[in-house]
């Protein structure tokens, strides 16, 4: 008999794909049969002994198999980190899309947990925030309204539990800890931002489109640069347009750094100095929150970077604080 092929891994590079439709159903059935009994026992303990067998088997339709069948036993459990962990093993083999699955495994879990709790809840808006940074913004505002959902859960459950609290009247314990009202602000800011970032994005998308029609759209130019350096963190993408189209300082700044090339590498006094300056522009004020916050973990990057070469002990000091190597 030929020996089934090997699966690759990510030391080997390119992932696997997915199996076809066929095979799958075939080491599905053949997963189920062998480990059924396991899982329906006890299907926590169960998705250790898949996951051994899934890390030991050459067979890569097999190998799917066990850990999607490991994936629905964890969200059978309840286990929110545990089927996401099942879940990250499986895209890092197969050629899947991250983000949905980790998606299509919370929405499971969200059904199947009996109770909605606060490692849910930090799992709903891990997966918005994701999706949001990916700018897919439906999977972004479905997650950040689930984690609202849940924390009007959470709340629910803590009222309950306080009311029963007061009616057995137990004065030397202390009342339930109530948590709810602070996710529940915690949501709806992530539902607030989520929208913030989709007409961000939408607006950067149109002052692209107005650059192409007209690059020596000053505006445009600016609102692109700001979007790539300050939101996105595309620094070497965006400084070009912000040396033509920011403000004075931002200019200035932007022009100095790219004149810093590979070909035309700056000495570390230059590159001290122009994170001095970025750092200086970041406390000068007036500035959205959003763009100095970026400024400033900009400057601790070229901070971080020349460090090593800097030769002045107050230098070398300054650019370890600066860069949160302390």
């Amino acid at each position: 008999m030929t020996p089934p092929p090997a699966a690759q891994t990510p030391e080997t590079g390119k992932k696997l794909p997915r199996p076809d439709d066929a095979a799958l159903r075939e080491a599905v059935d053949l997963v189920q049969q062998a480990y059924g009994d396991d899982l329906r026992k006890d299907a926590a303990k169960a998705v250790d002994v898949l996951l051994k067998a899934a890390a030991e088997t050459s067979d890569t339709a097999r190998r799917y198999a066990l850990l999607s069948v490991a994936e629905q036993g964890a969200i059978d459990a309840g286990d929110a980190n545990l089927a996401m962990q099942v879940v990250g093993q499986r895209t890092s083999l197969y050629d899947e899309d991250k983000m949905r699955a980790r998606h299509s495994a919370f929405l499971k879990v969200k059904k199947a947990v009996k109770k909605p709790d606060v490692a849910l809840f930090s799992f709903a808006t891990a997966i918005a925030t994701e999706a949001a940074d990916a700018e897919e913004y439906d999977l972004a505002d479905g997650a950040a309204d689930s984690a609202l959902e849940i924390a009007f859960a959470i709340d629910r459950d803590e009222k309950r539990a306080l009311a029963e609290y007061k009616r057995i009247r137990q004065p030397d314990n202390p009342p339930p800890e109530a948590t709810a009202k602070g996710l529940i602000a915690d949501a709806k800011h992530l539902q607030k931002s989520i929208q913030e970032s989709r007409r961000e994005t939408s607006e950067f998308k149109a002052a692209e489109q107005r650059l192409l029609a007209n690059p020596s759209d000053a505006e445009a130019a600016r609102r692109v640069g700001e979007h790539l350096c300050f939101v996105k963190r595309q620094w070497n993408r965006g400084l070009k347009y912000l040396a033509r189209a920011g403000s004075e300082q931002l200019r200035v700044l932007a022009s100095q750094e790219l004149a810093i090339t590979d070909d035309a590498p700056a000495d570390p006094g230059t590159r001290f100095r122009l994170a001095g300056g970025w750092w200086r522009l970041a406390d000068a004020g007036g500035l959205p929150s959003l763009h100095s916050a970026a400024i400033r973990a900009h400057a601790a990057e070229i901070y971080a970077a020349v460090m090593p070469q800097l030769v002045d002990p107050t230098e070398r000091a300054l650019a370890r604080k600066r860069s949160g190597s302390d």
